[in-house]
């Protein structure tokens, strides 16, 4: 065997090692994409019904709350973008005031300086 025989095997095996490679590479994304779609179809599945994405999407704009799987659906499609562009572009509800009929309380600043005088006060002037 001379020097000449060995360079066409080691060439023959560098081609084999690089389809190998590609084989690998191939195997490696059809396997990472199959678990993207398990984990899609576990998410959007929860007890036996899907998950519309359109659904929570509705329900994450207008404030409702969300369970854990409607929120991993929501943040693995992308959705959170958008709804932050929808909510920009809609006019925002108007809120009821719930604090009508209550009576406005004072805000006082920080009190510094000398003991709290409480209920002493009411008595003093008694």
């Amino acid at each position: 065997m001379n020097r000449s025989d060995v360079r066409k095997i080691s060439k023959r095996i560098n081609k084999i090692d690089s389809k190998l490679d590609k084989i690998s590479e191939e195997r490696k994304a059809l396997r990472k994409e199959s678990n993207r779609l398990r984990t899609y179809l576990k998410l959007t599945s929860s007890r036996g019904k899907p998950i519309k994405i359109s659904e929570v999407k509705e329900r994450a704009t207008s404030g409702d709350s969300l369970n854990t799987q409607e929120l991993g659906a929501l943040l693995r499609t992308g959705g959170l973008a958008e709804l932050t562009k929808n909510n920009t572009e809609k006019p925002k509800k108007k809120s009821s005031k719930k604090n009508k009929g209550k009576k406005q309380h004072r805000r006082l600043g920080v009190a510094r300086g000398g003991a709290r005088l409480g209920s002493r006060v009411s008595k003093r002037d008694e």
